[in-house]
């Protein structure tokens, strides 16, 4: 599929940066505020939340990320602001949260990894998603540490079950994502 670059920066800075709602009418402030139920059951909101260079299956109609847009997310502190608040109500959605560039186990936690750390879910594929897209975007180093709790996560808690393909996944995730390439 190709697209005009213009395009596909504008749809996205819109969304990120001036309250324009997404393909299905969702805008960013109403995404981050949803409660965990919703951001579960709800398809098509991670392909704006966390863009990627590929299209998806799940939201064909989310802009895709080239190398003009992935440019200039990097260089736009309000947007990566945003889209660490995205990152960061993901993490209290898995039950985690950031502690000065650590990720943990939040209050949370006990509740939530019942939905998606104690069996393979499609949570894992978002995981993948959110990965690398972060390191694409600018937040490589909120991505690293994400990736580390996982890995901490699925060594030392029993309850974990993430298996060994999710484990690849996320590696891959940060390993693969290269910014100087649109993939």
């Amino acid at each position: 599929m190709s697209h005009d670059s213009n395009q596909v920066s504008a749809r996205i800075f819109a969304f990120y940066l001036h309250d324009q709602p997404d393909d299905r009418g969702r805008r960013l402030a109403d995404v981050l505020a949803r409660g965990d139920d919703w951001l579960e059951r709800t398809q098509g909101y991670m392909q704006w939340l966390f863009p990627l260079p590929e299209p998806s299956g799940s939201n064909p109609h989310a802009p895709l990320l080239d190398s003009d847009t992935i440019a200039a997310f990097r260089a736009n502190d309000v947007i990566r602001d945003r889209l660490r608040s995205a990152y960061l109500r993901m993490l209290c959605f898995y039950g985690l949260r950031e502690r000065t560039w650590h990720v943990e186990k939040g209050e949370n936690w006990d509740d939530r990894k019942a939905k998606w750390a104690t069996a393979p879910t499609h949570n894992n594929l978002r995981i993948s998603h959110i990965l690398r897209s972060m390191c694409l975007l600018g937040l490589r180093s909120e991505a690293e540490a994400f990736k580390g709790c996982l890995i901490r996560l699925a060594r030392l808690d029993p309850d974990c079950n993430f298996g060994e393909q999710a484990l690849a996944y996320w590696c891959g995730a940060t390993a693969d994502a290269d910014p100087g390439r649109e993939n």
